[in-house]
């Protein structure tokens, strides 16, 4: 199973989503980069192109500043986390 999903731009990291989207990590906010790549993952994950197997996904560590990025990209909160689900219904 894979765990861990990467966006990159020019060959460098720029969001990372480790063990199955539980770890969140932000290495370029500049321009939107980050809020971008979030919503791509949403559209890949809910086509099934990432992480299959998973109904949902459960973001449990995050840097605060990406608290927009997770919203906007329709993360919706529950308690301290961000959850996803594959399918929009």
């Amino acid at each position: 199973v894979n765990t861990t999903a990467v966006a990159l731009q020019n060959g460098l990291p720029i969001v990372l989503l480790e063990r199955q989207g539980k770890i969140l990590k932000v290495f370029d906010e500049t321009d939107g980069l980050a809020e971008q790549a979030l919503i791509n993952f949403v559209i890949d994950y809910r086509k099934k192109r990432l992480f299959p197997g998973l109904k949902k996904i459960t973001v449990k560590e995050y840097p605060k500043e990406s608290v927009n990025a997770l919203e906007t990209a329709g993360f919706s909160r529950q308690m301290d986390d961000y959850v996803i689900w594959q399918s929009s219904y």
